[in-house]
């Protein structure tokens, strides 16, 4: 069997030539035109030198080029390095310096960087613009215009064979490269039609970037596979989504806490015809503003998940009618996957304890770039140690409690930052809030909690540690309340609770 996921393309180019396969800013890709797209391109890596098994770093926001590039990655063989276009120049190098591509493609926004990048590798032999709005040589577009017409069969792949190294968000030390396998997308297909989010008449709305594990594959270009619709954003923006979800009758799409946040402060919000919209997938949204996405999405079902980019996107997935009675829970383990809560010792624990979720099966990653040490303890037993607690009830249903590193340890009890963030958010004068430990000479830590109001809203400490007694266990509730006009994050977006202890 051919594990490559350009094959997607190439099949539904005979089968439903016609059917729209990308849409990006007016242009619609056919799966024909589409195909031979990413053939054409396929020929310039191939001129180049670019084939089985070498590695491809792309750069750029969202687009239509950024969609065909992967494929044609895919196509030879290769394996696409996808770079974070919010890190800086030099957390960039070392990313290029550490996976060491032979090919170069960023967008024109960052055509500056170019050179630096390239000068921090020895064998690169393509270095080109993967997107810009003005003609130019040096764009992919023009280069594979001398091959029009060129056919490139797909590369034969295993299941191992290296697709996709996404490189992790680096919270607490440098960014780990997450080797993802054509294998682990090939299961992550079947994993998102069996839980209904991925069909032959989907048309799924992209804005997330396409460097990120959720626009690759939940389902994202996943999509394709199914002979579905991709209308890609170039990036997130609140009242255009609602405009691109009414005019291409989306019919899914997955969304952070932060983007609802966003939506739902729209005072346009209920203006746009939303009807086609049957599922949404989100994690990490405060309970109280479940009904409020409803009414944006009347008939949406409301899903629920976990996942990571290490098990190649979801882990857990919920249906709307389990929503509506558990909604805090992010659902059952996928059927592709076998899950275990486990203690310090990876014993397995009884139902309802706390332990760390730890994951096995195909869509596990196959380990860390030139990282053996960390592989081996992330699989650990050959088990993926996600580094999350949780819980199961009596039917099987997760419920994530924090981060490992997270859990905040006072007076000899161990409490969940996310239980007291998911209380003070009920507030709802609390834009984003994160609640950390800090040393307390008495209590071993204290709960310190650190809120941004919401545009207009005046918060007073000494309501928000009223709030949280009446609603948890007096141990649980803060003593240090501090207000900020934002929250330190990564460049992906990961709030860095390590600069909140201080």
């Amino acid at each position: 069997m051919n594990y490559n996921s350009a094959l997607h393309v190439s099949r539904r180019a005979e089968t439903s030539p016609n059917t729209p396969a990308v849409i990006f800013e007016g242009r619609t890709w056919s799966y024909s035109s589409l195909d031979e797209a990413v053939s054409a391109t396929a020929a310039v890596l191939g001129a180049y030198g670019v084939g089985r098994g070498d590695r491809v770093a792309i750069l750029g926001l969202n687009s239509d080029e950024y969609v065909i590039a992967c494929l044609a990655v895919a196509r030879v063989g290769g394996t696409s390095v996808l770079l974070n276009y919010r890190l800086t120049l030099d957390e960039l190098k070392y990313l290029v310096s550490d996976s060491e591509p032979v090919a170069i493609l960023v967008d024109e926004d960052f055509a500056g960087l170019l050179d630096d990048l390239v000068r921090v590798t020895s064998d690169v032999r393509l270095a080109a613009l993967l997107f810009s709005p003005e003609d130019s040589s040096r764009t992919l577009k023009a280069m594979r215009s001398a091959h029009v017409g060129t056919v490139v069969d797909d590369a034969h792949v295993g299941p191992d064979d290296l697709d996709r190294i996404l490189y992790t968000s680096g919270t607490t030390s440098r960014p780990k490269g997450v080797m993802l396998s054509f294998g682990n997308a090939t299961w992550n297909v079947l994993t998102q039609m069996l839980e209904g989010c991925c069909a032959a008449d989907e048309r799924t709305l992209v804005f997330a970037p396409l460097y990120h594990i959720g626009a690759q594959e939940l389902p994202g270009m996943r999509v394709l596979a199914a002979g579905g619709t991709m209308v890609v954003m170039r990036r997130f923006d609140a009242p255009t989504v609602l405009e691109m979800v009414q005019e291409h009758r989306i019919t899914g799409m997955v969304m952070v806490s932060t983007m609802i946040h966003i939506m739902h402060d729209l005072p346009n919000r209920l203006d746009f015809d939303t009807s086609s919209v049957r599922w949404l997938v989100f994690g990490q949204v405060p309970e109280n503003m479940l009904d409020e996405i409803r009414a944006i999405f009347p008939n949406a079902a409301l899903r629920n998940s976990y996942g990571m980019t290490e098990c190649c996107s979801t882990a857990t997935i919920i249906d709307d009618a389990n929503q509506r009675i558990r909604p805090l829970s992010p659902g059952k383990v996928v059927s592709t996957l076998d899950m275990k809560i486990v203690d310090d010792d990876d014993r397995e624990v009884e139902r309802g304890q706390v332990g760390e979720i730890v994951l096995r099966g195909p869509k596990v990653m196959l380990g860390y770039w030139r990282l053996p040490n960390e592989t081996a303890e992330a699989l650990k037993g050959g088990w993926l140690h996600t580094g999350d607690m949780g819980m199961q009830d009596e039917a099987g249903f997760l419920y994530v409690v924090d981060r490992k590193k997270d859990m905040i340890r006072t007076g000899g009890e161990n409490v969940s930052s996310q239980e007291v963030e998911r209380v003070i958010y009920e507030m709802g004068t609390v834009a984003e809030v994160a609640a950390v430990g800090v040393p307390d000479d008495k209590w071993g830590e204290s709960i310190k909690v650190v809120i941004v109001p919401r545009p207009g809203e005046s918060i007073e400490a000494a309501d928000v540690i009223a709030h949280c007694r009446r609603h948890l266990a007096a141990f649980k509730a803060p003593k240090l309340v501090e207000f900020r006009a934002e929250l330190p994050r990564n460049p992906s977006g990961k709030i860095l609770k390590r600069e909140l202890r201080g």
